[in-house]
């Protein structure tokens, strides 16, 4: 096994994170696969930082829209995720208000007319419910757009 140096290293960091968006538990994983002892790890990361190749809230923001936008998750989804990945809940919490209030809604109608056509009136209720539930959406905002839905 050849040992890496610290130039080389942080190379193999920057290419890392300088393609996509990364958490610091990605990039301790990514330490862990380079086997760098741990006690190194703070050097590496702040090099990372100071040369703005990782900045955690920055992460969050991207992961955020890019899941919301392209993915269609929900606030709840997107939250347990990102809890799993170890980030900050303040981090969290912050960054999730950055998702537009009619966006959100706006998403959550769209699903709820697309999945309409695809469902018999007698299933829909029971599989828009799961449905929106799995992509991570609050139970009271989109109870209410069923409801409004099913009185048009």
């Amino acid at each position: 096994m050849t040992t890496l140096s610290d130039g080389q290293i942080i190379n193999k960091l920057s290419h890392y994170c300088g393609y996509q968006e990364r958490c610091l538990m990605d990039i301790q994983k990514k330490l862990e696969q380079l086997v760098v002892a741990k006690q190194r790890w703070d050097f590496f990361i702040d090099i990372l930082i100071k040369e703005n190749f990782f900045d955690e809230s920055r992460f969050v923001m991207t992961y955020i829209s890019s899941k919301f936008r392209i993915l269609k998750w929900g606030k709840v989804k997107i939250k347990q995720v990102l809890l799993q990945k170890n980030i900050n809940i303040t981090i969290i919490e912050n960054s999730l208000k950055s998702i537009n209030e009619s966006a959100y809604i706006d998403t959550i109608r769209k699903i709820v007319h697309l999945q309409k056509e695809r469902y018999s009136k007698d299933n829909f209720e029971n599989y828009i419910t799961n449905y929106l539930f799995q992509k991570g959406f609050e139970y009271d905002i989109f109870n209410t757009i069923i409801y409004e839905n099913n009185k048009n």
